[in-house]
């Protein structure tokens, strides 16, 4: 039995050895900040992904026993268990590089890759869950009233490049219907006339014959 297991776990460490990688983890271009966990995400998965380290932050690769009982009977350090320490230490590191003052000071006390994944996903996974849901809500709602159309257009754009911004992008007819939903009853004809389409113009094109038809009325 101690034989089988010594020739266990020195498959375990060569296999381990080569999920480390053989380069410095590329650099992630935009830092974890409290309001864009999905794109900060959207950029490290496929790091991880990559590099077969994801299994380290879901905690499919768990950490090994630092000791185990060698061919002779006696306990002796597993190379393996180093080799996933180091790993694990790695990511961990190269996770704490991406991160902005804020996310980083939540992760300060842990000691694992998993434990940091958990830490983020808890705090900012939920928050951008909620804070998609007010974008949409806030945009869904949005009205023209006293403000010019270009105004009325700017909020809108704003809030649709919050949501990309989370991840999470509205396409062009779900924009053009929040848009057009929004504008005051002077708009009725034009709106009409779009929404009897079988299909939407670009949305640079509703645009146009929105700031069209403005000048008219």
């Amino acid at each position: 039995m101690a034989s089988s297991s010594s020739v266990q776990t020195t498959f375990s460490a060569s296999s381990l050895e080569t999920t480390l990688p053989k380069s410095h983890l590329p650099d992630i271009s935009i830092k974890l900040a409290s309001n864009n966990y999905l794109l900060w995400k959207a950029q490290v998965l496929p790091v991880l992904r990559g590099y077969g380290l994801l299994g380290y932050v879901k905690d499919e690769v768990p950490c090994l026993e630092s000791t185990i009982i060698g061919e002779n009977g006696e306990l002796q350090t597993n190379p393996a268990a180093a080799v996933w320490l180091r790993t694990d230490q790695l990511i961990l590191g190269w996770i704490n590089s991406s991160l902005s003052d804020g996310p980083l000071s939540q992760v300060i006390n842990s000691e694992s890759s998993h434990d940091a994944w958990q830490v983020l996903e808890t705090l900012y996974g939920t928050h951008t869950r909620d804070r998609i849901q007010q974008i949409k809500g806030e945009l869904q709602s949005l009205t023209k009233g006293t403000s010019s159309l270009e105004d009325y257009l700017q909020k809108a754009k704003a809030l649709a490049l919050s949501l990309c911004g989370a991840g999470k992008p509205m396409d062009d007819d779900e924009f053009i219907i929040c848009i057009l939903r929004g504008l005051g009853s002077e708009f009725d004809p034009i709106v009409a006339a779009l929404n009897a389409r079988d299909t939407f113009p670009s949305l640079e094109g509703i645009i146009g014959k929105l700031r069209d038809f403005e000048i008219r009325i």
